[in-house]
């Protein structure tokens, strides 16, 4: 599929235990906290967000891995999107979720306020919405 992977080497089914090479380098978030946004490309590739630097970036956990068509879903991606990137990058979450939406706007053109619009609608709803008391 065109996607940079680690070799898999080992997979149980039943264990649930996959053996993968080993990939020398830094984790996103590490990378999120050290490099520059000049440095930093966010975009959209396929279905993917993609977040390259100068080097080759390898997709490891495709643990929310979908093929996210929809205004709703990419609306909840982004959302989610934001709220890991306020946990992990707290001093620079705005900044790099500005990168991200950025990205976006190129990749969908003009679907894209339809998304922002959802992305904003998605934040107010109750469930996600900070309680103050």
């Amino acid at each position: 599929m065109g996607v940079p992977t680690p070799f898999v080497l080992h997979v149980t089914p039943v264990d649930g235990v996959i053996v993968m090479q080993y990939l020398d380098g830094l984790a996103l978030s590490e990378l999120a906290s050290k490099a520059s946004l000049s440095e930093l490309l966010f975009r959209r590739r396929g279905d993917n967000l993609d977040i390259f630097v100068m080097e080759e970036v390898f997709m490891v956990d495709f643990g929310l891995a979908s093929s996210a068509s929809g205004v709703e879903q990419i609306g909840e991606d982004l959302y989610v999107l934001e709220m890991a990137l306020k946990s992990a990058h707290h001093v620079r979450s705005r900044e790099l979720f500005e990168s991200v939406l950025s990205g976006y706007g190129e990749r969908l053109g003009p679907t894209f306020p339809l998304v922002l619009k959802k992305f904003k609608e998605i934040s107010k709803r109750g469930r996600y919405v900070k309680r103050v008391s």
